[in-house]
């Protein structure tokens, strides 16, 4: 049996259905079609039965502005008391007129309480004025916030299952629940359905809320695991549906730079959402907030307690300052401002409350049309949306049931009218479309709580990586006025030391640096100094410490324990045993670094390696973790290799062969020393491995100023002849990133063999063999990486 059904999250050729059934069924289908009736209908499923008994399906590849209904079916059974309806939206960027309703608040001493079996029924509401929503058959319908009063932490638990009951209740409601089942429904929580009564950030409970939208609630992609924040697109109106307590500061806390109710990531992504709009044709903008833009002061739980943030957006905001309107609630009233009361950005603002909530008092200080003392429930906006093709007018109807009380609109003209898209053809015809550049997601987060504070719109930078070793790089963010890339804000937020700027390179942290120096000019733009996480270990120092017969890995471990203490860096440990123990003694007084020990320790012969990897903590990427990774070899083995690595296939990979005896890169004598104590110098045997045919080439290096022990510096002068014994022979190879069987951390990563195939005018047959990966030069312009190699190589060289 169904209990429940709603559909959201239309475009212009899917839907979103979701729906609750009792327990027990075994099979649940989707039936869709164009008449009401069913008489043909395309069936979609059967849909996997998940938690609590939630069924969900996605409908797609249906043709645009076509009216659909739905039903589901139940082992067979068709139901029919809850069938549903919506109707695809046009292409995207296209000419198209529609209405659309907005609303908020439905629940606080309701005129029409919840029905029998609710929860809380005088906290929660049956109004009509839902239904006749329903029966007035927008486009869509937005709630604005608090679709129920129950107060989760306060009057409801705020656990899995009391978020559940709430989203159980709102469907409970007969007019509710019809609404949301023929009319796609979009929301975004405030106080009272989200927890307490001015709920921020410090909600506890806050991820059940955020876990239980995201199980029930038929919604457009979230940027991340938190807030529900998201947007979307009906012809060329702009959507942006915000979350203003999933990351609030508490109002009480000091207005300033860190006093936040969106938060640098949901600035950020506004920022990117308006670019990418514009880029799809958007011309006209929607924007909605759940509490007020122009009330309330300091401390006050509207934008007045946020100032400086309210300027921030504002500041993104400016392109569109004068082809947009913001519809909020809250406040339980029903007003329009036509923009003159509003200083920042003068764009109009409408108040569309309550549906079926006690009426509140609104001033014309800040609303020029609107009830003064707050008239009735069943309050709520229809907005209609005229594109002509040359401008769009969208006028906001003020809804006091079926009347309009009174009305505003907002005209911009001299637009391009817009080609109007070809339509498919009946039979599928093949598309060749141009290989995508693959591109770079750039992050900022904090060093100390590891989570993301901004993105970098339009970063640049050639990046480095290593294994087990510290590479600096530059990474250039550009700053203008207003567009896409207006990150004016981030150098709030990026700052020097205790930022970690990440490169997303097919969808994992491929790269992560701590900003070092950044530089601001008169021309804009903010240049960062960054270096690789390994770098703060240089930035610490080893003090007085001795290991007698100890696991290296373990020496490794507990050196890098020291950057992780509580003044430190949050650094996790994946350690495996090599089976070798050493001895070593370190003092505070030779002022030598972790970097330096470790590094030390990680050069001799049969030494561990070593490096710190950062990954995301959850799949929305909104947290970091930094791993101090050691083992006596890291990476795929020589035995199952990687890739290939090809000038074939879809890597296009281009190369160069080089041969280098030049000095230090090739010998086949070599002794390692080191000052030691007194007159004595300690020195390593001569090591060699002078082959026939080859003159005697010497190299003498000191690998640290500390070693005293001559079996230490044995080892050292081995593991460097092991190196250079045969000259250094290098492949310089230019790959994608993004093509498999070589994506960059997903097929292959630091620490793996990779196999390569590599042709050309003097290896026609062939260059064929396998190599070490052991870091990697990107470069962010042209969608290319190059491969940096360890020389122990087993190659077949073809003749040519």
């Amino acid at each position: 049996m169904l209990i429940s059904t709603w559909v959201g999250a239309v475009t212009e050729s899917s839907a979103w259905v979701r729906a609750k059934i009792d327990p027990g069924a075994t099979t649940v289908r989707l039936e869709l079609s164009t008449t009401s009736d069913f008489a043909t209908v395309t069936t979609y499923g059967p849909a996997t039965i998940e938690d609590d008994n939630v069924v969900s399906l996605t409908p797609s590849g249906l043709p645009p502005l076509t009216r659909f209904y739905y039903r589901w079916v139940i082992d067979g059974v068709a139901d029919t008391l809850y069938t549903g309806r919506f109707s695809t939206f046009p292409v995207k960027g296209s000419q198209a007129s529609f209405t659309f309703a907005a609303a908020g608040d439905s629940g606080l001493v309701p005129n029409t309480p919840g029905v029998a079996g609710s929860f809380l029924p005088d906290r929660i509401s049956n109004h009509a004025s839902h239904k006749m929503i329903a029966d007035m058959d927008p486009s869509f319908f937005i709630h604005l916030g608090d679709i129920h009063y129950y107060n989760p932490g306060q009057i409801i638990d705020s656990t899995v299952s009391g978020y559940r009951r709430c989203i159980d209740d709102v469907l409970l409601q007969p007019n509710q629940h019809e609404l949301y089942r023929k009319v796609p429904l979009i929301w975004s929580a405030d106080d009272h359905d989200f927890g307490k009564n001015d709920s921020d950030g410090t909600q506890v409970g806050k991820e059940n809320y955020a876990s239980v939208y995201r199980e029930r609630v038929p919604h457009y992609p979230l940027p991340e695991s938190g807030g529900t924040f998201h947007s979307f697109q009906f012809g060329r109106v702009l959507f942006i549906i915000t979350d203003d307590r999933y990351y609030r500061d508490p109002n009480v806390n000091p207005d300033g730079p860190g006093h936040v109710m969106l938060g640098y990531e949901q600035l950020a992504w506004i920022a990117q959402t308006l670019a990418a709009g514009e880029a799809a044709g958007a011309e006209f903008l929607v924007m909605t907030t759940g509490v007020q833009w122009h009330l309330g002061g300091a401390g006050s739980d509207s934008w007045g307690g946020f100032a400086l943030e309210r300027q921030r957006l504002t500041d993104i905001l400016t392109p569109w300052h004068d082809r947009m309107i913001m519809l909020q609630a809250d406040l339980h009233a029903l007003a329009i401002d036509d923009g003159a009361n509003n200083p920042w950005g003068g764009f109009p603002l409408a108040l569309l409350a309550p549906l079926d909530a006690n009426p509140s008092a609104v001033s014309s200080v800040y609303y020029n049309q609107g009830t003064s003392g707050g008239v009735s429930h069943s309050q709520f906006g229809m907005i209609n949306v005229q594109d002509r093709g040359d401008s769009i007018t969208v006028q906001i109807n003020a809804h006091q049931g079926t009347t309009v009380l009174f009305d505003h609109a907002v005209t911009v003209s001299g637009l391009s009218t817009p080609v109007d898209p070809v339509e498919p053809e009946d039979d599928f015809t093949e598309v060749v479309q141009a290989a995508a550049t693959p591109t770079i997601k750039w992050y900022a987060y904090d060093l100390l709580t590891l989570r993301k504070i901004s993105s970098l719109q339009g970063a640049t930078g050639d990046l480095i990586r290593s294994l087990g070793a510290s590479e600096s790089s530059t990474v250039n963010i550009p700053t203008p006025l207003s567009g896409p890339m207006a990150n004016r804000f981030v150098t709030d937020t990026v700052k020097a030391p205790n930022t970690i700027v990440v490169a997303e390179i097919n969808k994992k942290p491929a790269w992560a640096g701590i900003v070092w120096k950044t530089v601001e000019t008169s021309e804009g733009g903010l240049d960062l100094g960054v270096a690789t996480i390994e770098s703060y270990l240089d930035r610490r120092y080893t003090r007085t410490l001795k290991f007698t017969q100890i696991e290296q890995a373990f020496i490794m471990r507990d050196l890098a324990k020291i950057a992780a203490d509580i003044t430190g860096i949050p650094l996790e440990f994946d350690i495996t045993p090599t089976g070798i123990a050493r001895d070593r003694t370190y003092n505070d007084d030779e002022d030598a670094t972790l970097y330096k020990r470790i590094q030390e320790l990680s050069e001799v012969i049969n030494g561990p390696e070593w490096m710190i990897r950062a990954e995301y903590a959850d799949e929305w990427g909104s947290k970091l973790r930094l791993i101090f990774t050691c083992r006596a070899k890291i990476g795929a083995a020589k035995t199952s290799p990687r890739g290939p690595i090809s000038t074939r296939g879809g890597s296009k990979a281009k190369w160069k062969r080089t041969n280098d005896w030049s000095e230090g890169n090739g010998a086949n004598s070599v002794i390692a020393y080191s000052s030691g104590e007194g007159d004595v110098r300690p020195q390593s045997k001569e090591m060699t491995n002078i082959r026939e045919g080859y003159p005697r080439i010497e190299y003498r290096y000191s690998p640290s100023s500390s070693v005293t022990k001559i079996a230490t510096l044995n080892e050292h002068a081995t593991s460097r002849l092991d190196e250079i014994g045969n000259g250094t022979e290098s492949i310089e190879v230019e790959s994608r990133w993004d093509q498999s069987p070589v994506r960059l951390g997903i097929d292959i990563d630091l620490g793996d063999w990779v196999s390569y195939a590599l042709y050309g005018p003097t290896r026609p047959n062939g260059l064929i063999g396998i190599k070490r990966l052991i870091g990697w030069k990107l470069s962010a312009a042209n969608g290319t990486f190059t491969p940096v190699f360890l020389e122990e190589t087993e190659e077949t060289l073809a003749d040519a």
